[in-house]
């Protein structure tokens, strides 16, 4: 198991995944797999959980809640328990989207068949440590346009960032687009709990650059504002737009 975690291939753990996550979803709900979970024992004693959840049912943080429930409950150890919410209609209130179901299919049956991105999608898996991690907080934070130590998020998609755009030359044209998710549970005021299932979330692109830069502190402050703009109103005036937001998803 240890090599595994050391040096993991993605053709090795794609065979511990109890459902194939890259297959097309059949159209029918009825018809799609919603949680599957798969268990594997290694000779060296060490055991695998991997579990599947449908965006259907949850979003990362949810399934996130849900996988440290369950461990809690498993080691019996301090387990406090707790109901799970389904109920967010106060933020996002119920509509009749009957009349959305037509032109849904109208415009499933005009989009082409997706290609196959298994061969054109790079997938890497980087680690740092805690230790690492803090003293980029802290060079970014010393050196900073910022008002605020940037978080972990933000020093580390800053340093990502900071690296993709280092391997384009000066006159490179190629755009560079960063999008990414945010848990909208903890943007409310008073913040949701954490148990809410469903999708309770938001992706997000930052404001393009006006000039090329590898300074970590300006990719900082841009990914920084980004996640700022997300906020108590924000979300309700989402609430207030959900027909528009189905549509982007």
């Amino acid at each position: 198991m240890s090599i595994v975690l050391q040096s993991p291939e993605i053709e090795l753990l794609l065979k511990l995944l109890p459902h194939d996550s890259v297959q097309r979803l059949p159209k029918k709900s009825s018809d799609q797999v919603l949680v599957a979970i798969q268990v594997d024992f290694f000779a060296c004693g060490g055991m695998a959980i991997c579990v599947y959840v449908n965006h259907v049912v949850a979003d990362g943080a949810a399934s996130a809640t849900f996988l440290k429930s369950w461990a809690e409950m498993a080691s019996l150890d301090n387990y406090i328990g707790f109901d799970v919410i389904y109920d967010c209609s106060s933020l996002f209130p119920s509509r009749d989207l009957s009349h959305m179901i037509t032109q849904f299919d109208e415009e499933d049956k005009n989009k082409e068949e997706p290609q196959n991105l298994q061969g054109e999608t790079v997938t890497r898996r980087l680690l740092f440590s805690g230790s690492k991690i803090t003293s980029l907080r802290d060079e970014i934070n010393i050196r900073s346009i910022l008002h605020h130590r940037p978080s972990r998020f933000e020093a580390l998609a800053a340093l990502i960032w900071c690296a993709m755009l280092s391997t384009t030359s000066e006159n490179d044209t190629t755009f560079s687009k960063v999008t990414f998710s945010v848990n909208l549970r903890k943007r409310t005021n008073p913040p949701l709990p954490q148990q809410c299932i469903v999708n309770v979330y938001r992706v997000k692109e930052v404001e393009p650059l006006m000039e090329k830069t590898t300074n970590l502190n300006i990719l900082a402050a841009k990914l920084g504002d980004t996640v700022r703009k997300v906020d108590d109103e924000y979300v309700r005036k989402l609430g207030e737009g959900a027909i528009d937001y189905i549509k982007f998803l």
